[in-house]
C-alpha cells in the first residue's frame, strides 16, 4: 500500500507543477525539491517488496514511508485547495487577507522543509543502519538462507483450472493467427493468470518466440513495437530513429518466419488494438495472441469469432486459502484466527486483488486476534465503513476519524450529517443509502466544508435543494455525482479543473450549464439525465485566448438539448464516442439553407454510441412525430450502437437505418416507431449482433432471406 501511495502523490505533484504551477508559484521550488526526494523512496520500496514479509525492521521502515508520504499529500493538497480559494478573491477580498495567506504560505513552506528532513532521516536511515537492511541484517530471522516469496503471481489459488483451459485453445485451434482474449472486471488476476500461462512449460515448448507486453490505456506505438523486438534482439540505434510504422514492418518481418505468441497485457480500446495488429502476420503457422483486457466488447472485436475467456470470481473455499497464503505463508493458522480469517476472505468477494492486499497487511501485523478482529483497511487509514451510524463511535470529537481518508455510509445519512462531520484528509466519500435524503439549506454545505481535500464524492441518494456553492472549492475533485432539483449549473462549476467525470441527476426536464466547460481540459465524461445546454464559442468581438480550448480527453456528452449540436460546439470535442440528445429532435432536421444541425453528427468521426429522445413536454408526445430520418451517410461513420425513443417515426425508415455499416446494437425505445407493419428488407442490417424492440405497435413480417437477429 505504501508503494501504490508513494507512485500516486509522485504523480500527482509531477501533473501539478506541469500543469498548475500558477498555484504553488511561491513555493514552487519546494515542492520540486519534495518530489526530487519522494522519488528515492520508489525504488527503494520496490526493491525492499521481498524482503520486508520477514524483515521487523523493514517493516517499520514502510511504515514510516507511508506516514511521511502521506502528510507531504496532506500538506500539497492543503496548500493547492487554500491558494485557489485565494486566486479566486476578489481584489478587495484579497486586501482583507493581506496578512494570514503569506502567514499560511510560511506556514506551508516550513512544513514542507520539516517533511523533507523527515525523508532524508528515513533515507540514511540513521536509527536503524540503511546498510545492515540492504543485506538483509536486523531480521527477526536468524538463518541467512535466502527465502522464496511467499506467493508467486504464476501460483494463485484457484487458477489452475483457468489456465488449462486458455492453454488448451492457444495449443489447439487451426493453423490460421488466433486471438485468445481473457476479460474480466480490475483485480480478479487477468494478468496473474496470463503470465501463469506464459511461463508454463507446455507453453514454452510451443511457442519459442514470445514476447510479452503491457499495453495500459496510455501507451505509445513505437515503444510497443520496441518492447515485442527487445525480445527477440537488442534494437539497434537506427530503429530509435525509425517511424512506428516502419518498426512494425521489421517486426512483422521477423514474426513472418515461425511461430509466435504474443501477449498483450491490459488493452482498453478497439482502436488500440487496430492500432497495434498490423504488426502480427498471419501466417498460417498456428501463431497466437493472447490478450487481456477489462471491457469485452474489445476482445469481442480482436477475434469476432471466439467467445472471451471471462475469468471468474475464486469461491469462498480458495479465497480463504489464498488469504492464509498471504498473511501466515506455510504456518497454520491458529484456531482464534479462523472466525475472523474467513470472515475476512468473505469480505472480499472472491476478487484476488483484495485478498492479497489484506493478505500483506495482515503480515505485517502478526498473528495476534486484535489485529485479525479490527478492520481491509480502517487500521491503516485507508478506508471506513459507517454501516449504522451512531452518535457516539463517530462524534466529530473522535480524532481517529480525522485520519480516515476514504469514508462511505450506508445508512442514517442526515443523522450523520447534522452531526457535523470533520475530515481534513478524507480524499473519497462514498453514499451507498437504499433511501434518499433530502438536505435542506442548513446542510447544504455541510459536506464541502468537512472534506476540503475531496477527489471523489458520490452522493447520488442525497439531495441538495440548491447547487452548493462551496462546491466549487473542492479543486482537487475528479469525479462527482450530484442529485438535485436545480435547473442551472453555475459558472463556479468550471474552477473544479480536475474534475473528470462529472454526473448530475436532477429533477428537472432542462438544465443550463453557465460554467465555461471548455476551460475543464481534464473532463472525460460529462452525464446529465436532463436536456441540458451546453455554453457554445463567444462572438468573435468577445473571443479570448481561452475560447479556442478544445478538450481531446471529452469522450461522453449525455444528454445535451437539440440547439446544442452544432459544429462549433463539436469541433471543441471532436474525440466523442458517446453522445446523448434529448428535446424536440425536429430541431435537428431543419434546415437552414442546406444544412441542418444533424449534419453536424456525420463530422464525429469517433462517435460510436448515440442516443435521440424525443421530449416535446409539455406538448404531449403525440406532436414530436418525425417525419423522415436523414440519409444514411449524414449519420456518423463509425455508429456502433443507436438508441431511438418517441420519435414515433414510420417503419418504412428502418430501411435507412438498415444501410449504416458499423451498427450492431439497436435499441427502439417506447414509442420509436408507429405503424401496422414492419418488412425488413433483404441485405439491410449487415453488422446487427443485438435489436430491442420496446413498446412499438406493428405486425413483424420478416423476409426468409434477411439477416436481422433475434430480439
Amino acid at each position: 500500500m505504501s508503494d501504490a501511495a508513494v507512485e500516486f502523490l509522485l504523480e500527482n505533484l509531477k501533473q501539478l507543477l506541469l500543469y498548475n504551477a500558477n498555484l504553488i508559484f511561491d513555493v514552487k521550488g519546494q515542492v520540486e525539491f519534495l518530489y526530487n526526494d519522494l522519488s528515492l523512496f520508489k525504488a527503494f520500496l520496490k526493491d525492499s517488496t521481498e524482503k520486508r514479509n520477514k524483515n521487523e525492521t523493514l517493516k517499520e521502515l514502510v511504515k514510516q514511508i507511508r506516514d511521511v508520504v502521506y502528510e507531504a499529500e496532506d500538506t500539497v493538497d492543503t496548500f493547492v485547495a487554500q491558494a485557489a480559494v485565494h486566486k479566486s478573491r476578489s481584489s478587495i477580498e484579497r486586501a482583507f487577507h493581506i496578512f494570514d495567506y503569506p502567514a499560511k504560505l510560511r506556514s506551508v513552506g516550513k512544513r514542507i522543509e520539516g517533511i523533507r528532513t523527515k525523508v532524508k532521516d528515513i533515507y540514511d536511515n540513521k536509527k536503524f543502519g540503511f546498510e545492515a537492511i540492504q543485506d538483509g541484517e536486523g531480521s527477526t530471522n536468524t538463518t541467512k538462507e535466502k527465502k522464496a516469496p511467499i506467493v508467486e503471481e504464476d501460483n494463485v489459488v484457484g487458477f489452475e483450472d483457468e489456465a488449462e483451459k486458455v492453454t488448451n485453445l492457444l495449443t489447439g485451434g487451426s493453423d490460421e493467427l488466433e486471438v485468445i482474449s481473457i476479460v474480466g472486471m480490475p483485480g480478479l488476476g487477468k494478468t496473474t493468470l496470463a503470465k501463469m500461462i506464459y511461463r508454463d512449460p507446455k507453453i514454452e515448448y510451443e511457442f519459442y518466440t514470445r514476447a510479452w507486453i503491457y499495453v495500459s490505456q496510455e501507451y505509445n506505438r513505437k515503444e510497443v513495437f520496441l518492447n515485442i523486438l527487445s525480445h527477440f534482439a537488442k534494437p539497434s540505434d537506427e530503429m530509435y530513429k525509425m517511424t512506428d510504422d516502419n518498426i512494425a514492418k521489421e517486426l512483422r518481418a521477423f514474426l513472418e518466419k515461425g511461430k509466435y505468441l504474443i501477449v498483450m497485457d491490459d488493452v482498453w480500446t478497439e482502436e488500440a488494438w487496430n492500432d497495434l495488429k498490423i504488426a502480427f502476420p498471419k501466417n498460417k503457422k498456428r501463431s497466437r495472441i493472447l490478450l487481456t483486457s477489462r471491457i469485452k466488447k474489445v476482445a469481442k472485436h480482436a477475434n469476432p469469432n471466439t467467445e472471451p475467456h471471462n475469468l471468474r470470481f475464486l469461491t469462498p473455499d480458495e479465497s480463504w486459502t489464498l488469504l492464509l497464503r498471504k498473511a501466515l505463508g506455510t504456518e497454520e493458522c491458529p484456531k482464534e484466527l479462523i472466525q475472523y480469517g474467513r470472515h475476512i476472505a468473505k469480505e472480499c468477494d472472491g476478487l484476488p486483488l483484495a485478498l492479497v492486499v489484506i493478505g500483506g497487511i495482515l503480515l505485517e501485523k502478526g498473528t495476534e486476534s486484535y489485529w485479525w478482529e479490527k478492520n481491509q483497511a480502517a487500521e491503516e487509514n485507508f478506508f471506513q465503513e459507517i454501516k449504522r451510524f451512531d452518535q457516539v463511535t463517530y462524534s466529530s470529537s473522535n480524532p481517529a476519524l480525522e485520519m480516515y481518508r476514504r469514508l462511505c455510509i450506508h445508512s442514517r445519512v442526515l443523522n450523520y450529517i447534522s452531526s457535523k462531520p470533520f475530515g481534513p484528509r478524507v480524499r473519497t466519500f462514498l453514499c451507498f443509502s437504499s433511501e434518499e435524503t433530502i438536505l435542506q439549506a442548513e446542510h447544504i454545505s455541510s459536506i464541502p466544508g468537512a472534506f476540503r481535500l475531496l477527489r471523489v464524492l458520490d452522493a447520488k441518494p442525497i439531495s441538495f435543494t440548491r447547487f452548493p456553492t462551496d462546491l466549487a472549492q473542492l479543486v482537487h475533485l475528479r469525479y462527482l455525482v450530484l442529485s438535485s432539483n436545480v435547473k442551472i449549473l453555475p459558472a463556479a462549476i468550471s474552477s473544479l479543473w480536475n474534475m473528470q467525470t462529472l454526473i448530475v441527476e436532477t429533477s428537472s426536464r432542462t438544465l443550463e450549464i453557465k460554467g465555461d466547460i471548455w476551460k475543464m481540459i481534464q473532463l472525460r465524461h460529462l452525464k446529465t439525465n436532463a436536456s441540458t445546454s451546453l455554453p457554445g464559442p463567444l462572438a468573435k468581438s468577445r473571443k479570448n485566448k481561452d475560447d479556442s480550448l478544445i478538450n481531446a480527453n471529452l469522450r461522453t456528452v449525455s444528454t445535451i438539448a437539440p440547439e446544442c449540436c452544432r459544429e462549433d460546439v463539436f469541433a471543441r470535442a471532436p474525440n466523442l464516442k458517446k453522445l446523448g440528445i434529448r428535446g424536440r429532435l425536429a430541431k435537428l432536421l431543419d434546415t437552414k439553407g442546406a444544412s441542418s444541425l444533424f449534419d453536424s453528427l456525420g463530422k464525429l468521426d469517433y462517435l460510436e454510441n448515440l442516443k435521440l429522445l424525443n421530449d416535446v413536454f409539455p406538448l404531449p408526445p403525440s406532436e414530436g412525430k418525425l417525419p423522415t430520418l436523414p440519409q444514411r451517410y449524414k449519420f456518423p461513420p463509425k455508429l456502433k450502437k443507436l438508441t431511438l425513443a418517441g420519435t414515433l417515426l414510420d417503419w418504412k425508415h428502418m430501411t435507412t437505418l438498415g444501410m449504416l455499416e458499423s451498427l450492431e446494437i439497436l435499441k427502439l425505445k417506447d414509442s420509436a416507431f408507429k405503424g401496422e407493419w414492419w418488412q425488413p428488407e433483404d441485405g439491410g442490417f449487415r453488422a446487427l449482433k443485438v435489436l430491442h424492440i420496446g413498446r412499438n405497435r406493428f405486425s413483424f413480417l420478416a423476409c426468409l432471406n434477411s439477416s436481422l437477429p433475434e430480439t
